[in-house]
């Protein structure tokens, strides 16, 4: 019953712009998309960090495909990481991957999860 406590579904973060960007997402257990495609103001990104950890579940990052990026994913027990275009599995696993763009300016982006996935593409 636990888990069943904890199960969160899937949660959604869809902001229109910058301002809207949290600092830091947190999930129990589900899905979590943090889809940053969508931000009308995509330069304001540049210099951020962004945060995002989870329990169990799914972890989905939907970069902006006119911001440099930089992503440090980690899964801290058995999971996969899909990132590049790539699929590393396995237990312990961590991942730093750079999308470059013709923009200016890096948001990073620190995704941890203790047990699952964590998929990140561009858009």
């Amino acid at each position: 019953s636990t888990a069943a406590e904890n199960f969160e579904g899937e949660k959604l973060a869809d902001p229109i712009n910058a301002d809207l960007v949290m600092e830091n997402y947190k999930l129990a257990m589900g899905q979590l998309t943090v889809d940053l495609s969508n931000v009308a103001d995509q330069d304001a990104l540049a210099g951020r960090e962004i945060n995002i950890k989870g329990g169990a579940g799914h972890i989905v990052v939907i970069l902006p495909s006119e911001v440099d990026s930089r992503v440090n994913a980690v899964v801290e027990g058995p999971g996969n990481i899909s990132i590049g275009g790539e699929d590393f599995g396995g237990v312990e696993n961590s991942q730093t991957w750079f999308h470059d763009t013709p923009g200016t300016g890096t948001v990073t982006i620190n995704a941890t999860l203790g047990v699952g996935e964590i998929e990140v593409r561009t858009s």
